[in-house]
């Protein structure tokens, strides 16, 4: 199956020229009427081409620029965006989708509202000329969660045609009950499963039909034993439901594109639904102005979405989440909220925090770190560790609040004593402090036969046949690179420190020492991906293997090739540590 590379609009809506880089997670984020539902709604239009394209034989016709494509004139009847505004400002000239794929086919849709729509794509293989080839050149499956409402009090019972004309549109919510009737049993009761993991209490019980002369349709649900029907639950009740449908009748295949989830459902809901997607789809499309969502998303997940730039900018960096924050009406860090009702708070440096909860959730510990009560606030690193200690003792001195502080800070070039120092003057009985024996927390994901693996695996997924010496080799060569870098950082480091401690001992010396200690670790391969700097490895890495084989390699991809059992032993007593602390 393919996903979804790159969304070119020319002339759509609000986009008179905008471009959307996608990825495994895209969470579009931006102001109001700036674009980020339009985006949506070309992947909604983009599915109703599809549907179309799967059911007719192409007509070959010359595309211009594109020469003799497969193409479709697909009347607006069938596509579900009113076509009356898809073209920015009403203009003469059509407005203009493309769509390109990771298999590197491409999908072209032209839209006016006085000319039927027109879809034509490009392959790299033959033109298709029947509908199975179509469907080899454009493996997507498509889940569009529906505009999502509260249901209607009194719902009709509706004919077979006219439920599966209206279950994937603006209409759905209205013919809830009328979709869970046609529901087989196993399906139900998977629907069940989910809604108890949410709601332990409550139990759904199928829809049945009131005969008469106005035949309606009743679903009742059980709460502690008491029977209600659910025209008469919470709206995030009712959302939940919409949404676990959907999700449930998708599978590892599916793309899934979701507008705004968060109304009405409560922040805990948020980022579960977020984790669901994640884990359930192969590439999913979030639009939002939730806080809880974006800080649950790893770095990258999310985009900004502005009509008046030219394309949609991925957030990285620390400036770059100030204003996305100002976007959604907040110009700090949605996490400080959470403070008052908090019970443990964790320190980290910059984006941190994702990568310590996929490596829990990956060793099967997340309940402490994914837990609402949790909250992550960042640090400069050492710099500022008198900022967590003031807060620690303001927390506790002057609010009495009982919560318990933990920090977990990056190694950087710093030596043994160096962080026995650190720690000492930091630690209370309410402050847990340590600090990483890696360089920086990326390290941690630069374990050699899971490196290997990754490389290994996105090159065949390109047709590259490498082997894994030749993988390995890659991995040396590149962290070669850093050589002449990490002997000088640790050196400077451990003379600044050890000059100042240990004045009887001259410079000579001290430096003599920390070359010994810097060759020890360097000439052992997994002692060296300890102190290699692990972001600038990753991204120098990328460059490589983009320019070579034409694949990417991110730290999370790199996380989730590896096994529990790859994962360090010092960074499972690190967790664990805190998970104590925090418990206790």
């Amino acid at each position: 199956m393919a996903t979804i590379q790159s969304i070119y609009f020319v002339n759509f809506k609000r986009f008179e020229r905008f471009n959307v880089s996608c990825r495994k997670t895209n969470i579009f984020v931006g102001p109001n009427n700036a674009g980020k539902s339009t985006t949506l709604d070309a992947l909604r239009i983009l599915k109703d081409c599809l549907r179309f394209a799967n059911r007719n034989r192409p007509s070959l016709l010359d595309q211009g620029h594109a020469g003799v494509c497969a193409s479709y004139n697909i009347p607006h009847s069938l596509i579900g965006i009113s076509p009356l505004n898809v073209v920015t400002d009403y203009g003469d000239e059509p407005a203009e989708i493309d769509i390109k794929l990771t298999n590197g086919t491409s999908i072209h849709i032209r839209l006016h509202p006085e000319i039927s729509t027109l879809a034509f794509i490009q392959t790299e293989g033959r033109i298709p000329t029947r509908i199975e080839d179509f469907r080899r050149s454009c493996p997507l499956k498509l889940t569009v969660v529906p505009t999502l409402s509260a249901f209607e009090e009194n719902e009709p019972y509706l004919q077979d045609e006219t439920v599966s004309r209206n279950e994937n549109t603006r209409l759905a919510s209205r013919n809830f009950r009328n979709i869970i009737y046609r529901l087989d049993e196993e399906k139900f009761q998977l629907l069940n499963d989910a809604v108890k993991l949410a709601w332990p209490n409550i139990e759904l019980r199928k829809p049945f039909r009131q005969h008469g002369k106005d035949s309606s349709l009743n679903m009742m649900y059980a709460e502690n034993r008491i029977e209600r029907e659910i025209y008469w639950s919470g709206f995030g009740f009712q959302i939940w439901l919409q949404i676990m449908l959907q999700v449930l009748r998708s599978d590892k295949e599916s793309l899934i594109f979701i507008d705004e989830p968060d109304i009405y459902l409560h922040p805990d809901l948020q980022r579960r639904l977020l984790n669901i997607c994640k884990d359930k789809f192969s590439q999913i499309f979030i639009a939002t102005h939730s806080t809880e969502i974006i800080n649950e998303a790893e770095a990258g997940d999310i985009l900004l979405v502005d009509s008046r730039n030219t394309r949609a900018l991925r957030v990285n960096k620390d400036d770059e989440y100030k204003r996305l924050y100002s976007y959604i009406g907040s110009s700090e860090n949605a996490e400080f909220a959470k403070i008052a009702r908090a019970k443990r708070i964790i320190f980290f440096e910059g984006q941190d925090r994702n990568i310590i909860r996929k490596i829990s959730r990956k060793l099967g510990n997340s309940d402490t770190f994914d837990d609402p009560y949790t909250v992550y606030l960042q640090t400069g690193g050492f710099t500022q560790w008198e900022r967590v200690r003031e807060i620690d003792w303001s927390l506790h001195n002057i609010f009495g609040l009982d919560i318990k502080v933990g920090a977990l800070f990056d190694r950087d070039y710093r030596c043994e004593a160096h962080i026995a120092d650190f720690i000492a003057s930091l630690a209370t009985t309410t402050l847990w402090v340590s600090v990483l024996e890696r360089k920086e927390i990326e390290n941690y994901a630069l374990e050699i036969d899971s490196l290997k693996r990754s490389i290994l695996k996105k090159s065949s997924e390109r047709g590259f046949s490498l082997t894994a010496v030749a993988a390995e080799q890659i991995i040396i060569d590149i962290s070669s690179r850093f050589k002449d870098e990490c002997r000088a950082q640790l050196t400077a480091n451990y003379l600044s420190f050890h000059s100042a401690r240990d004045k009887s001992t001259d410079s000579t010396t001290h430096i003599h020492r920390a070359m010994e200690y810097f060759d020890k670790k360097w000439n052992n391969m997994e002692d060296r991906i300890k102190i290699l700097p692990g972001k600038q490895f990753i991204s120098t890495l990328s460059a490589l293997t983009q320019r070579d084989y034409k694949f990417s390699i991110a730290i999370n991809q790199l996380i989730d090739e590896m096994s529990g059992s790859e994962i360090s032993d010092d960074m499972k007593i690190q967790l664990e540590s805190l998970r104590c602390f925090f418990q206790n």
